[in-house]
């Protein structure tokens, strides 16, 4: 019988990676599991919009799932038009 605890449950949770960008490369930042309801994904976003203000524009964020494909941004500069 398979081990049912919640560390062996996690192991199948997508696991996205946060990256940041203020000089012309990406780096990783965190890697970080995606809970079902999505409040993980909101809270690091949240945490990525602070940030950028707090940088005055200058840094970019993204998400990647675990194909490296981007599933969220955080735009670059402050002001552009939507």
């Amino acid at each position: 019988m398979p081990p049912t605890d919640r560390a062996s449950a996690a192991v199948s949770d997508p696991v996205w990676t946060l990256k940041v960008n203020c000089s012309g490369s990406w780096a990783n930042v965190v890697r970080f599991p995606l809970d079902a309801a999505g409040h993980t994904k909101a809270q690091v976003l949240t945490a990525c919009g602070l940030l950028y203000y707090a940088s005055g524009g200058r840094s970019k964020f993204k998400v990647v799932d675990e194909s490296g494909v981007v599933v969220a941004e955080v735009p670059m500069r402050m002001g552009s038009a939507p």
